[in-house]
C-alpha cells in the first residue's frame, strides 16, 4: 500500500522533517492494518479454521455497510462481536466512557485533503473506535424494516435482467432433483422456478438465481458454476439480511476447492465481486419497491377519493 496518502496536515506548527518522520510513522500503521486485511482474507476462506467465519464477515459488512468490506474484515479480526460502533470521540460529544479495562480498536477512515495544486484528494487515516458494550452507553436493538411480501416479490421479479418462467417437470426433459428450487439457465439467458413456493423460500431462491445471472459474464462461467453458485448464495444471504427475510437456509461452511486454492488477491476479487453485484441489485431492488409502494399508495388514494398522498407508505 505504498500509494498511501497518508494526512499530516494537523501537523502546522512542525518542521518539514518532524511532519515527514510522522508520515512515516502513520503510514507503517496503515499498512500494517492492510496487512491484517489480507491475513485474515486467508484466514476466513480456510476451510477448519472457522466454518462459520465466512457467515460472521457477511453479518458484519451488512450490519456495517457504510465502513466498507476492508473494515468489515478488521472487525472480523478484531471485534467480530460488534454491535453499535462510533469513534471515541463520538463517545466522549456525548458524554459516555469506556468501561475500565477496555481498549479501543483502529479501523480506517477516508478523509479529503487539499492537495499542493488546489485540488481534492482522499486520504487513509486509522481511526480509534468502541463499541457500545465497551461503554457505559446504553444499547437499544435497532429496529428492522419490513416491507409486504407482495412489494417484495413484485420489486425482485422486475428487478431481474433476464427472462424467468415456471419450471414444468412434465415439459422437461431434464426433471429436477427435488431439493433444487431454482435454476438459472446460461444458453437461454433464463431463470426456471418452482410453482407454489412460500414467499421465503421463493425470495432465496430466486436472488440466487438472479445473481448467477448477474455473475455470468462468459469465461469459465459454465465450467465454474459450483464457485459462482457459492458467491450468488453470499449476494442472496446480504439481500436476505437487507429485507429481513429468514436466512436459516444458507450454509457457507463448504467453501469450494477453487475458492480455498485461491492467493489473496484473487479471494479479495472474490469479495469485492460479491460486494459489487449485491449493491446492484440491492439498489436496483430498493428502488423497485418503494415505486411498487408508491404505485399501491396511489390506488388507495384514488380509491378514498382524495387522489393525495395519505402520508407514509405503511409496508407490513
Amino acid at each position: 500500500m505504498s500509494e498511501e496518502k497518508v494526512i499530516v496536515s494537523e501537523l502546522t506548527e512542525y518542521s518539514e522533517e518532524e511532519k515527514k518522520a510522522y508520515a512515516a510513522k502513520k503510514k507503517e500503521a496503515l499498512n500494517a492494518e492492510y496487512k491484517t486485511i489480507e491475513e485474515n482474507i486467508e484466514k476466513i476462506f480456510t476451510a477448519g479454521e472457522d466454518p462459520a467465519a465466512v457467515k460472521k464477515l457477511l453479518d458484519l459488512y451488512s450490519d456495517f455497510r457504510s465502513l466498507g468490506l476492508n473494515n468489515a474484515i478488521l472487525l472480523y479480526s478484531k471485534f467480530p462481536n460488534a454491535k453499535e460502533i462510533h469513534p471515541v470521540k463520538y463517545w466522549a460529544d456525548h458524554n459516555y466512557s469506556a468501561r475500565k479495562g477496555t481498549r479501543s480498536f483502529v479501523l480506517i477512515g477516508r478523509t479529503e485533503y487539499t492537495k499542493a495544486d488546489g485540488s481534492k484528494g482522499v486520504g487513509h487515516n486509522l481511526v480509534k473506535y468502541f463499541d457500545v458494550s465497551q461503554t457505559n452507553a446504553p444499547y437499544t436493538e435497532p429496529q428492522k424494516k419490513t416491507y409486504a411480501t407482495h412489494a417484495l416479490i413484485k420489486g425482485l421479479l422486475n428487478s431481474c435482467p433476464i427472462k424467468y418462467e415456471n419450471y414444468n417437470p412434465e415439459a422437461s426433459d431434464q426433471p429436477w432433483d427435488d431439493n433444487v428450487i431454482a435454476k438459472y439457465i446460461p444458453e437461454n439467458r433464463a431463470i426456471l422456478v418452482r410453482r407454489n413456493l412460500s414467499f421465503e423460500m421463493f425470495f432465496t431462491h430466486f436472488a440466487t438465481q438472479l445473481a448467477m445471472s448477474m455473475l455470468d459474464r462468459g469465461g469459465d462461467f459454465v465450467s465454474n458454476q459450483r464457485r459462482y453458485l457459492f458467491e450468488a448464495q453470499c449476494i442472496a444471504y446480504l439481500l436476505c439480511r437487507r429485507y429481513n427475510i429468514d436466512t436459516s437456509v444458507f450454509d457457507f461452511e463448504k467453501i469450494p476447492d477453487e475458492i480455498m486454492n485461491y492467493d489473496t488477491t484473487q479471494l479479495k476479487n472474490t469479495l469485492y465481486e460479491i460486494i459489487e453485484v449485491n449493491k446492484v441489485i440491492s439498489d436496483k431492488l430498493y428502488n423497485n419497491v418503494q415505486k411498487v409502494l408508491k404505485g399501491y399508495q396511489k390506488e388507495i388514494d384514488e380509491a378514498q377519493g382524495t387522489g393525495k398522498p395519505n402520508g407514509q407508505l405503511v409496508t407490513r
